[in-house]
C-alpha cells in the first residue's frame, strides 16, 4: 500500500468512526435516571428541552413531588457527550461493580437511555454507582437533577 493509500484508509477510518459516535448520541431522544427501594422511589428524566425529577416516599401519605426545569441545548450536550466512547448497544451487557441491591443493603439504580426510533439501552447498579464506563453519565444526571 502506498503512502497516500494508507494516509486516506487512516483518515477514512479515523472520521467514520468519528462521524458514527457522533451519529449515535445525536440519536438519544431521553436518558432516564431510576433509584428505589421497598419504601422510597425516584426518578429523573431528561431531554433535549426538559428535566423532570419525581420523588416519592411509600412510608407517608403524601403524594410524590415533582419537580421540572428547562433543559439548555449546552447541557444535553454534555449529557450525551459522556456517551461518545461507549456503543449503545454495549450498554446492556456493561456488569454492575456490586450487587448489594440483592439483599437491601442498597437501592436499586438504573439507567436508561431511549434513542429517537423507541430503542432503548439499560443499566442496573446499586445506588448512584453505575459500571465506570457510565460513571461520567450519573455525574452529570446528578447535576441536572431537580432537588
Amino acid at each position: 500500500m502506498s503512502l497516500y493509500g494508507y494516509v486516506f484508509f487512516l483518515l477514512f477510518t479515523l472520521f467514520h468512526t468519528t462521524d458514527h459516535r457522533i451519529q449515535q448520541t445525536s440519536e438519544i431522544f431521553r436518558i432516564e435516571f431510576n433509584a428505589g427501594s421497598r419504601t422510597y422511589r425516584e426518578q429523573t428524566i431528561i431531554t433535549a428541552d426538559s428535566i423532570i425529577t419525581i420523588k416519592e416516599n411509600f412510608k407517608t401519605d403524601k403524594r410524590p413531588v415533582i419537580k421540572t426545569a428547562t433543559n439548555t441545548n449546552l447541557q444535553w450536550s454534555a449529557l450525551t457527550s459522556t456517551l461518545n466512547n461507549i456503543k449503545l448497544t454495549e450498554i446492556n451487557q456493561l456488569k454492575s461493580p456490586g450487587m448489594k441491591r440483592a439483599h437491601d443493603a442498597a437501592s436499586h439504580g438504573s439507567i436508561i437511555i431511549t434513542t429517537k426510533d423507541g430503542k432503548f439501552y439499560s443499566h442496573t447498579f446499586d445506588n448512584t454507582e453505575p459500571h465506570e464506563k457510565l460513571q461520567p453519565l450519573m455525574q452529570q444526571i446528578t447535576s441536572l437533577r431537580t432537588d
